[in-house]
């Protein structure tokens, strides 16, 4: 820190940052009462019974568990932080007045602090160049000793600040970040409940709004336990929240990375394959891994929704799938695969999230870039039959996304290419498809029309770009964009001009396309621009 930076400093905004610090404190303080009032009264004979019962209280008591250990602490650093933003406002006060003293006196003062001394007395100087070589000494000296009284109090705040944040330090909570969830920290401060007894069985084969109703009815430590000690059913479990999937999945992710780097190499006759086999695991457990750390570096919630090795599928979201109001599924098209294309998937959902924020930055938005089916390769594009078997599993994913018990999301498909034929067959699935609306991006046709969708033509949107020449194939079927035959909206979708086709940079940032995505996945269709407009 320099005297000019702390000169600068803003310490108003420090004195209203720590007066509503201490307000917090005192609002958890609060909460602390009354909900240890709610959880006697529950307790009590006549109170509420049954298994539900039984959950909100187990809950409960996790909540206050918690709450306990950090509210003591939390409180410790708001009384630091207020007393230290006195001893910051005195270090700025005494910064700005050494630069004010050494600006008026022509002084240096060096971003280390230390002060050039000018040019001192000599015998040869007039009585008055003495003088004034005098003053300038002492003034010198002055603006030192301010420099150094600013750093000494600016140090006391920090060491203030410092000794209350050792107060977190010694709750032992290594590794917990502003981006950690409530299970994180219960890891953690190694809270538990009931931890005892059997973990509940999960139901099989039930649909994701049963799964949904299944798990709310478990205690918080339930839940937890099943996410840690069972993740290779919760993981993939539609119906169950996304934080506790993302839990799950990191550590099916973690293990397998663990078993495949001890794995030893095997040189024996016969063992080609087995070791091809070892390394496209380990090649698509690094992929994973690296997407999931470039969607933690967007700044938003990351969560690894699916993981599952055997399969080669992976699902990671930018923002949280469990609190968004509006959720987006990236649908990807042929030859799109976890290893070599997760991280490119994850840039598009990042592309989709800020075109949201750049339009209306109001309702809180999650992006899932989904490679949750076995997508063709380019032999394979012409036949419905990866769109067939990837059906279900979307339908099944977008339902577990709308199955949040009390407010359901906003829900868009988004699919591109190949995908709007694995869309189009979801939709026709048996049952409700559960998206709230539909976006196809350079569709070759999807084996049908925009009625197969079950929403209104004004929540089915198609975009193709001018030099799209896949789009223009009718490969399966009806051209989407020959809006008076498929039915649905257009939507402006050209781009500025590309080397390659247009066909491949819908989610760039300068697309119409994207502009347009990003209104429909906030429930601003009047907002979109069509074709015509």
């Amino acid at each position: 820190m320099t005297p000019q930076e702390l000169a600068g400093w803003d310490i108003d905004t420090l004195r209203r940052g720590s007066t509503q610090f201490l307000a917090v404190a005192e609002t958890t303080r609060a909460w602390v009462t009354r909900a240890d009032a709610v959880g006697q009264a529950l307790a009590a004979p006549a109170a509420w019974d049954g298994p539900a019962s039984e959950a909100a209280q187990s809950t409960l008591r996790a909540w206050l568990a918690v709450t306990a250990r950090l509210n003591p602490a939390l409180e410790a650093l708001a009384a630091g932080v207020a007393e230290a933003v006195g001893w910051y406002a005195q270090a700025q006060d005494a910064a700005a007045a050494a630069l004010r003293a050494a600006g008026t006196h022509g002084i240096t003062v060096g971003a280390d602090g230390v002060v050039s001394a000018p040019p001192g007395y000599t015998t040869r100087m007039e009585a008055d160049q003495a003088a004034a070589a005098a003053e300038r000494a002492a003034a010198a000296a002055a603006v030192q000793a301010q420099v150094e009284e600013a750093f000494r109090l600016a140090a006391r705040g920090d060491a203030l600040v410092a000794s209350d944040v050792g107060v977190f330090t010694g709750l032992g909570i290594p590794g917990f970040t502003a981006g950690s969830d409530f299970v994180d920290l219960m890891a953690a401060l190694h809270v538990t409940v009931t931890s005892a007894g059997r973990l509940p069985t999960v139901p099989p084969g039930a649909d994701p709004q049963a799964v949904a109703t299944w798990w709310s009815g478990l205690s918080l430590d339930e839940q937890f336990r099943l996410a840690r000690e069972r993740p290779d059913l919760i993981g993939g479990l539609d119906g169950v929240p996304a934080w506790a999937r993302d839990t799950a999945n990191r550590i099916l992710l973690d293990d397998a990375l663990r078993e495949l780097l001890s794995r030893p190499f095997d040189s024996a006759p016969g063992a080609v394959l087995t070791s091809a086999a070892h390394n496209q695991d380990l090649e698509l457990v690094l992929a994973v891994q690296a997407a999931l750390i470039q969607a933690e570096a967007s700044g938003q919630p990351a969560q690894l929704y699916l993981f599952d090795i055997d399969a080669g599928l992976a699902a990671i979201s930018i923002g949280d799938l469990d609190t968004a109001d509006n959720v987006a599924v990236i649908v990807p098209g042929t030859a799109v695969n976890v290893t070599g294309d997760m991280g490119i998937q994850v840039s598009r959902a990042q592309q989709l999230w800020s075109a949201t924020q750049e339009a209306d930055g109001s309702e809180d938005v999650a992006v899932l870039a989904w490679i949750g089916y076995d997508t063709p390769n380019y032999a394979q594009a012409p036949s419905p039959w990866n769109a067939l078997t990837g059906a279900p599993l979307l339908a099944a994913t977008v339902g577990g996304l709308t199955a949040r018990p009390g407010n359901p999301p906003r829900t868009t498909v988004v699919a591109h290419s190949y995908g709007t034929v694995t869309t189009a067959a979801a939709g026709r699935q048996p049952g409700e498809f559960d998206a709230d609306a539909v976006v196809l991006l350079g569709s070759p046709g999807t084996g049908g029309t925009a009625a197969d969708f079950e929403n209104p033509d004004d929540r089915v949107f198609v975009g193709e770009a001018e030099d799209d020449w896949i789009a223009d194939t009718w490969a399966h079927g009806i051209d989407p964009s020959w809006e008076w035959w498929y039915g649905g909206t257009c939507i402006a979708a050209d781009m500025p001009d590309e080397d390659d086709s247009d066909h491949y940079h819908y989610f760039d940032p300068d697309s119409e396309a994207l502009h347009n995505m990003a209104l429909i996945v906030q429930g601003r269709y009047r907002s979109v621009v069509g074709c015509d407009d």
